[in-house]
């Protein structure tokens, strides 16, 4: 089950819900970069397999500040190990579509049920 309170391996936790209908609603936490609080994730994931695909992102966006950036994480739910493997695209803002080669970065993070 894919519900309930996720730590990578950089301390940042995912607060997720998953609803019946295949939603992934909750809340990030990031430990890294610049962002403080909770913020607001929205994500998907497939409910008709064992270890079920999902997404979700996050606009840094909150009560707090602004970041000017947009994070997705993919991967993989791994119920037996309760394990999610995920690759992430972070996106910035950047002042010109000269920069735009700069915009993004990629990277990998493993969540462990906490």
């Amino acid at each position: 089950m894919i519900s309930g309170v996720w730590i990578n391996e950089l301390g940042s936790t995912a607060t997720l819900k998953a609803t019946q209908n295949g939603d992934l609603i909750g809340t990030y936490n990031s430990a890294v970069g610049k962002a403080s609080g909770n913020y607001e994730l929205r994500g998907r994931y497939d409910k008709k397999c064992d270890n079920p695909t999902l997404s979700f992102s996050v606009t840094w966006t909150n009560a707090n500040e602004t970041a000017d950036s947009s994070t997705a994480w993919v991967g993989t739910l791994f119920d037996n190990i309760d394990t999610i493997y995920t690759t992430w695209l972070l996106v910035s803002t950047v002042n010109s579509t000269l920069d735009q080669w700069a915009a993004t970065r990629i990277g990998t993070n493993v969540f462990t049920r906490k």
